[in-house]
């Protein structure tokens, strides 16, 4: 009897949390009806939505991403945004691409879907009960939708990370892609990988940091 009124009490809270980021997201909406824009900490340009990504496309297609634009993206993130783009947007300037680089927009919906899909799934396989109120939470929450309006590859490190310490990956060689695509996306998203030092994990820590690098010269 307790522990199901624990429980109880629990899912209450999960629900209340999830109706809560639901609400703020509702007020998101209402003032970009009203005012024409997102309030911080969104950029109120709306032409400039998506802006990490149509800069990184520009720079994708052409040489000077580090000499020029002097930019801190590993080289996995041109290789990404060059793949996922129409190059026909970016002949001139990456603000041309606002009105036209519909697979570059559509790939970054899809990945927002996929990010809120592989969080859904994780929470499912730790508390099938909650799983749907912090599915929710996630996906309607203020960082997901900041990494969505600037279109930046976050979203993409995002997913890897969930995999990753979701714990939906079994194999360690997808385990050690994983940790290698994720410090590839992020210089700083390296620091996670310490988590298999301080299991001492080493065999893992080794070929995740053997797969980053492979994968940084690869790219």
């Amino acid at each position: 009897m307790i522990l199901a009124r624990e429980h109880r009490t629990r899912q209450l809270i999960e629900a209340a949390g999830a109706l809560a980021v639901l609400a703020g997201m509702v007020a998101l909406i209402r003032v970009f009806i009203v005012d024409g824009y997102l309030p911080a900490p969104f950029v109120f340009d709306t032409y400039d939505t998506f802006m990490d990504w149509f800069h990184t496309a520009y720079w994708a297609h052409r040489p000077g991403a580090y000499s020029v634009w002097q930019t801190i993206y590993l080289p996995l993130s041109f290789v990404i945004t060059g793949l996922f783009a129409d190059p026909r947007c970016y002949a001139n300037s990456a603000f041309d691409a606002r009105e036209c680089d519909l697979i570059g927009i559509t790939f970054l919906v899809l990945t927002f879907v996929a990010a809120a899909v592989v969080s859904g799934i994780a929470f499912y396989r730790r508390d099938r009960s909650t799983a749907l109120f912090r599915t929710i939470a996630v996906a309607a929450g203020g960082p997901l939708l900041f990494s969505l309006e600037r279109g930046n590859t976050i979203l993409l490190a995002y997913i890897a990370f969930v995999l990753l310490y979701g714990g939906l990956l079994k194999s360690r060689a997808g385990i050690a892609f994983a940790a290698g695509f994720l410090a590839n996306m992020k210089i700083y998203l390296i620091f996670p990988l310490a988590a298999f030092a301080i299991k001492r994990k080493w065999r893992t820590l080794e070929l995740s940091c053997v797969a980053a690098l492979v994968l940084y010269l690869v790219s």
